[in-house]
């Protein structure tokens, strides 16, 4: 009888637990529930990555798998470039997949290797059932594993002889953490997992999950992305990993937070929220190389994901960031608040938008060539402290393009009237808005 047991060397825990020889279940790995390890097809890899089905239509693998796609500085989602027909499959057996999803969206961490990517249509539960992610982990959390430790790696790798592109399972025995990769440095956000019988992970498995199934809850939670091979096993990026300094001083995101944010809904939900009965419309900026204009709206007209393309006239406007939300409503009497207003020029085609109160507007009115478009949403004064929790928004203008331009870039930050760059000038700090 095998027995479970901990042991703790230094900074290191060792979890380990009752041994179980590599599987390939035939009556669960038909399932929906199994068929939430999906393949990660890049045509332009030599192999496959697997990746996890945690909404039923976001995906979560290793950003290695798809290129070194650009991070995206305030976490949102970006459309896939052209060019880049990633797909998801699903099912078991990979020669003979029930289904192929296109992959139209990606959303990357930052400075680690785990991404999200968004599909273009919904995989039925009845084909896949998503994955719920572990967002968050207490320290004493890992000990009450040991009494009901069922931690399982799977992907379409594991063994060097059998089909190699069937779906496999293998049990991880025990946990070491913290991580401390071949290179000798130490990874804030990652764990490793040994398999049970010396099985390790090799091309194909990329990006598969790490699952930890709670006899206490009956429940199963993906709890890892994986990263590399790592001995008899693999290195995983942990969902539920709060960032920091690695021992070269890099530092690492929050895995847990960008999970937490992107993950609560269906991706881009969050833009479809952009109404103009939201209390806390999002600020979305769109840029026009036609018009060379900077267009920043709270519009439920302009909703969209990063990448989106819209036209007014003979223009089109491709969003690019979001800013940060504003209020839809004064809520405050006392000053706090002030308005954002929005002009546009037709003859410049330029849009315009401040807090200026020389510049408060109704339907109708015009200005300097200028016609009133709307009222945006308010922001917090910038005559006063700046409140906890928001971000500064700033204004340049360009002479040349005769483009105004607001946001809240910490690139972009203003620290003195008439400041340069990239041909912009800074002249004025219009408020602060809530961060996204």
């Amino acid at each position: 009888m095998l027995r479970k047991s901990a042991i703790f060397i230094g900074l290191f825990t060792v979890f380990i637990s009752p041994l179980h020889a590599l599987t390939v279940s035939e009556s669960d790995l038909a399932t929906p529930a199994a068929n939430a390890t999906v393949q990660v097809i890049n045509p332009v890899l030599s192999g496959l990555c697997t990746g996890t089905l945690i909404q039923q239509d976001i995906v979560l693998t290793a950003s290695h798998c798809m290129n070194g796609l650009t991070p995206v500085s305030n976490w949102g989602w970006q459309r896939m470039p052209a060019g880049m027909n990633i797909t998801i499959g699903v099912g078991v057996n990979g020669s003979n997949l029930l289904s192929r999803r296109a992959v139209s969206h990606y959303n990357h961490a930052g400075f680690e290797d785990i991404i999200l990517l968004g599909l273009s249509t919904r995989i039925p539960v009845e084909m896949a059932k998503p994955v719920p992610v572990l967002y968050e982990m207490s320290p004493d959390e890992p000990l009450r594993w040991l009494t009901s430790p069922i931690l399982r790696m799977a992907g379409w790798g594991f063994t060097e002889t059998g089909p190699t592109n069937i779906r496999r399972t293998a049990d991880a025995h025990y946990f070491i953490a913290p991580y401390i990769n071949p290179e000798g440095v130490f990874q804030p956000n990652m764990w490793r997992a040994v398999s049970n019988d010396g099985s390790e992970v090799r091309g194909g498995d990329s990006g598969g999950p790490l699952y930890w199934t709670s006899r206490l809850e009956d429940k199963t939670y993906v709890i890892g992305s994986l990263q590399r091979q790592a001995f008899a096993g693999g290195a995983y990026v942990m969902t539920f990993g709060r960032g920091g300094n690695d021992s070269t001083g890099a530092t690492h995101p929050n895995v847990s937070s960008w999970l937490q944010r992107n993950t609560r809904s269906r991706m881009c939900d969050q833009f479809n929220n952009y109404s103009a009965n939201s209390p806390l419309p999002s600020l979305l900026s769109w840029w026009s190389n036609e018009r060379l204009d900077n267009f920043a709206t709270t519009s439920s007209g302009w909703f969209g994901c990063l990448g989106d393309t819209k036209t007014s006239g003979d223009a089109t406007y491709r969003h690019y960031r979001v800013e940060g939300r504003l209020l839809a409503r004064n809520v405050r009497e006392d000053g706090t608040l002030v308005a954002l207003h929005r002009w546009y020029s037709p003859s410049r085609g330029d849009n315009f938008t401040t807090s200026d109160p020389s510049w408060a507007g109704i339907s109708g009115d015009t200005r300097w060539g200028y016609v009133f478009a709307r009222k945006e949403g308010y922001v917090f004064s910038p005559n006063l402290p700046q409140p906890s929790g928001t971000l500064p928004l700033y204004s340049w203008y360009h002479p040349d393009r005769g483009d105004n331009f607001i946001t809240t870039d910490p690139n972009w930050r203003g620290s003195y009237i008439g400041q340069t760059r990239l041909g912009y000038r800074y002249f004025r700090l219009e408020g602060y808005v809530l961060t996204p």
